[in-house]
């Protein structure tokens, strides 16, 4: 069985096997994420100083291919989105909030206090009727206030759930085709993007929405069906 080093040093002398390796390491980078700029830019420094080593011409190629494979990893890392902050009463925030919804190609998973901002709620049920996997998770007290959009977001077809303790689900939060997260104070409601002083974030960070979705998970089988 050949080594590593042997296995890197065939690939290496080969360009069609070289841009084969870089292929599946670019595949293998997306779906793990990237390396982090300043990383890249401390290994950079790694091969520089191994340069100035005297090493055999066989370890240099190894180096070589090593560095250019690594070098994939960098224009994506320059892409990573970072997140976004919008704050009420002045800047709209539900419109960031319709912007994902309408983004969105899959599901969307809704957990917050009340939903009474009928603009937001239609756009919820246009993603519904677009074959969207739609779920919202409630507090079972504010369903009886008026505007509540709840009932006519269950009668449109879209599954809910409801807090059944005597305690609020006080959750603000929702996730759009589990790759987008939208947080803060902010409730879904008329007063909330007009009169209150409210924020949202949009975020982008897989692990972080990994956290997210394991909640509303956990949520979604301990809640009552409405």
């Amino acid at each position: 069985m050949k080594t590593i080093e042997e296995l890197l040093f065939e690939i290496a002398q080969n360009t069609e096997q070289k841009e084969q390796f870089q292929k599946e390491l670019r595949n293998l980078c997306n779906k793990l994420g990237v390396t982090p700029a300043d990383e890249l830019r401390y290994k950079a420094n790694l091969f520089n100083n191994l340069r100035e080593k005297e090493i055999d011409a066989r370890t240099i190629s190894i180096i070589n291919l090593i560095e250019q494979s690594l070098k994939i990893i960098q224009p994506t890392a320059i892409k990573i989105a970072e997140p976004k902050a919008f704050f009420s009463p002045r800047e709209n925030c539900y419109l960031n909030i319709i912007e994902e919804i309408e983004k969105s190609k899959e599901s969307i998973d809704i957990c917050v206090f009340t939903i009474s901002d009928n603009r937001i709620s239609e756009r919820v049920i246009e993603a519904h009727n677009r074959g969207l996997k739609v779920r919202i998770i409630t507090d079972n007290e504010k369903l009886f206030d008026k505007g509540s959009d709840i009932e006519y977001l269950y009668r449109s077809g879209i599954d809910v759930k409801i807090d059944n303790t005597k305690h609020h689900m006080h959750h603000k939060f929702a996730i759009f085709d589990k790759k987008r997260l939208i947080t803060g104070s902010y409730n879904w409601t008329l007063s909330a993007n007009e009169y209150n002083h409210e924020n949202i974030v949009v975020l982008k960070n897989a692990k972080l929405i990994g956290k997210f979705v394991t909640v509303f998970n956990k949520l979604w089988t301990e809640m009552s069906d409405f």
